[in-house]
């Protein structure tokens, strides 16, 4: 085919569903007959159906390329170190309060070892916000899988407040650790963090899950309120934390818990105010900034998870050089 038989649409197309962008790729149509006309006619009518669909049934993956797009708050947000390491130390705490955590005391995994759970947890996480959408689903019905199977053993359905409960400490600690460590997010980019987290609950088949910042909370205030309380399970789960940390290591996650926990988790932990954490808060910001805060987090790391830790920031230091990339990128192109 002659250069001249072929003209528009050679760039990324950008469908706007819903909250998020599934880019029609490369298509290339021809400029005469009626060949232009039938593909220019499915091609507007595709455009026109994926805008009409539910969100619940917006899913088309040989359309979408990652099931968080690229430039989401949230991959910012995970694709941080320290700022995931707080988010799950803040979640620790109101973890150990939830009403449901007789669940994970079943397989007995998460008491014998709390930390390795974590990484693992944050492992999950992150294969889901920075894979490709079929594989990020896939991550997600793997969980599905995994409670069934705990279900089965068990002889009883895991509870849908259970699955909300974590969903919206995941929503709760991402937006209070990033604002602790980097700055407030802006209403867009809280809505932003709730619907992503609502995706993710959509695909574990729970109902009735927010998709703005401002009815999620709401709706967080009422769950605390019902789900939390403080049991021999708290308790025991704390002594855990302990005794896998050791007394200084204990001590600092209980400050970061201080400064990241709503209030009603405070007052059920009678956790108080952070002793020392916040004067040393400024400091660490600043030396963030070149890199050496790895140190300290390597420190406070129990030896057995270091390579572990090592292996977390690796990928999020490439994450992050990729964002920063693609942000020169568009700021050269917007000039």
């Amino acid at each position: 085919m002659s250069e001249s038989g072929w003209s528009g649409f050679q760039d990324e197309q950008d469908i706007i569903t819903r909250g998020q962008t599934l880019k029609v790729v490369r298509l290339g149509l021809p400029t005469r007959g009626i060949t232009k006309a039938v593909l220019f006619t499915f091609y507007i009518c595709l455009s026109f159906y994926i805008r009409l669909l539910p969100a619940s049934q917006n899913k088309l993956p040989l359309l979408v390329d990652h099931f968080v797009p690229s430039d989401s708050i949230v991959r910012t947000v995970w694709g941080n170190t320290d700022v995931t390491l707080f988010i799950f130390a803040g979640a620790a705490a109101e973890f150990a309060l939830n009403k449901e955590v007789d669940w994970l005391y079943f397989t007995g995994r998460l008491p014998a070892d709390p930390i390795g759970r974590l990484f693992s947890t944050v492992n999950y996480a992150q294969r889901i916000i920075f894979n490709q959408y079929e594989k990020s689903i896939q991550a997600i019905h793997n969980i599905n899988s995994i409670h069934n199977t705990v279900e089965v053993n068990r002889g009883r359905k895991i509870p849908g407040e259970a699955y909300l409960d974590v969903l919206y400490m995941l929503i709760h600690y991402s937006i209070s650790a990033f604002e602790l460590l980097e700055r407030k997010l802006n209403p867009d980019e809280k809505d932003e963090m709730v619907r992503t987290f609502s995706r993710i609950g959509i695909e574990m088949n729970l109902d009735n899950i927010p998709s703005t910042y401002t009815d999620w909370l709401t709706s967080y205030r009422t769950h605390i309120d019902q789900n939390l309380v403080y049991s021999k399970y708290t308790e025991d789960l704390f002594h855990q934390y302990r005794k896998h940390l050791g007394w200084l290591k204990y001590f600092l996650l209980l400050e970061i818990q201080r400064m990241t926990v709503s209030p009603q988790v405070n007052r059920l932990l009678h956790l108080g105010k952070a002793r020392i954490a916040k004067p040393l808060l400024i400091p660490y910001r600043w030396i963030r900034k070149f890199g050496w805060h790895r140190w300290l987090i390597l420190l406070m790391i129990p030896a057995r998870f270091k390579k572990q830790f090592r292996e977390m920031d690796e990928v999020n230091r490439l994450i992050e050089k990729g964002q920063r990339a693609k942000e020169g990128s568009q700021a050269t192109n917007g000039k």
